[in-house]
């Protein structure tokens, strides 16, 4: 899960040309790109997404939809990844400042 930067619509794009490429009947709508830049975009880089959609291809012969990355991303979650931020020292348990 790389990153803080969400995805754009022209990245969203670069998605629907990889699903083009895997499946040449596939016919996107103008908005296809805007409608997957809405959903994974708030969740995801489009590093991670394009990571997913790849995995996706390497298991399934169908049609990727937004949720088949969001899964994928969210089995990828690991909590020992996270880091660790100290609390505020007024939240330790000492005394008040006068």
């Amino acid at each position: 899960m790389a990153g803080n930067m969400k995805m754009t619509e022209k990245e969203a794009g670069k998605l629907i040309v990889i699903i083009r490429d895997f499946v040449p009947s596939y016919q996107p709508s103008k908005t296809t790109a805007a409608n997957w830049q809405r959903i994974l975009g708030k969740k995801m880089t489009f590093q991670d997404a394009e990571k997913y959609l790849l995995e996706h291809f390497e298991e399934s012969r169908f049609l990727p939809l937004p949720a088949d990355l969001i899964s994928r991303w969210q089995a990828d979650f690991n909590p020992d990844d996270i880091i660790p931020v100290s609390p505020p020292t007024d939240l330790r348990g000492g005394q008040p400042s006068e």
